[in-house]
């Protein structure tokens, strides 16, 4: 599996607050997450089927989680193509290309579909959920 992390400013101290809050608060700045997730999700999806065969085996694989942060997993024990190998084993040539395996495209240390698709929201990303955060804190917070 892939992670891909996002730098936001004051990281720290939002999630001191969020600590202290009640479970509403919290399950409210989960449902924020998922959205984004999920639309970072379908983002990904449709930049990996129309990348390339190898790259679209891999949008099945895409799914969200449910945490207080954005999320999404790619790749895994699943099986996929017709010769139903797990997920992973495809995945790293699928995003980063290959040398000499013919079936990838050329090797990139940038990405093809996952990381360029992150990069290109990451913006968004991180305006949304530190705004459903501070909303958070400011229903729910004391003062």
């Amino acid at each position: 599996m892939v992670n891909v992390n996002i730098t936001i400013e004051g990281l720290k101290e939002i999630k001191a607050a969020l600590k202290k809050l009640p479970p509403e608060a919290k399950e409210k700045l989960v449902d924020a997450s998922w959205e984004i997730s999920q639309d970072l999700a379908k983002r990904i999806r449709v930049a990996a089927r129309a990348h390339g065969p190898q790259d679209a085996l891999m949008a099945s694989t895409v799914a969200t989680g449910e945490k207080t942060e954005p999320s999404v997993t790619i790749g895994g024990s699943s099986r996929v193509g017709r010769h139903h190998k797990p997920a992973f084993k495809i995945l790293f040539g699928a995003e980063f290309g290959a040398t000499y395996l013919k079936q990838f495209s050329p090797r990139n240390t940038e990405g093809y579909f996952i990381y360029p698709t992150v990069r290109d929201m990451e913006d968004d990303i991180v305006e949304k959920w530190t705004d459903a955060a501070n909303q958070a804190i400011d229903d729910f917070g004391e003062g």
